[in-house]
This record gives structure tokens, sequence and C-alpha cells, in this order.
């Protein structure tokens, strides 16, 4: 058996261009009870959310610095060079 739960839902349909097929907000039960709340204050607190998400989980991402792109490829370099040196006297 299922039981039914009712909840308030907004679907946002992105341009056709768009990555996603639809967003969805699901609304508080008490969002709307006591308070005269229209549509441009849902609209901005949607943009508020998504504001939020993105600047908390797609921050910019740090850049290398030369030192350490400089490290990484002596690195690999003398890693190559022993690897050679090791298959000639060796093998």
């Amino acid at each position: 058996m299922v039981k039914g739960i009712s909840k308030r839902v907004i679907i946002v349909k992105p341009p056709v261009n768009s990555m996603f097929e639809q967003a969805i907000f699901i609304l508080k039960e008490n969002s709307f009870s006591g308070a005269s709340v229209n549509s441009s204050d849902i609209i901005a607190e949607a943009r508020a959310v998504v504001d939020d998400y993105v600047r908390t989980h797609c921050g910019k991402r740090r850049k290398r610095s030369k030192r350490s792109t400089y490290i990484a490829a002596l690195s690999s370099v003398i890693t190559l060079v022993l690897c050679g040196l090791f298959y000639i006297f060796f093998l």
C-alpha cells in the first residue's frame, strides 16, 4: 500500500539549449502560512538557493603553480631515466 503525500512543487523547465531537463523546487509546508508571499518572493528565494549552491560547490579551482608543474615533470624524467638504466644494465 502506498500512502499519498501532498507537497507543493515548482518545476522549472530551462531553455531548449540547456543541459538540464528540469529543476524541481519543493516548498516547505509552512512557507505560505500567515505571510503574503508572491511569485517574485519565490523567484528571489530560488535564485538565492541556486547562487548559494554554485558558490559553495562550484568554486574556482586552484591552478597549479609553475614550481609544482616543474617538479612533477622533473620527477617523471628522473623516473624514466632510472627505468632506462635499469633496463640497460640488469636485463
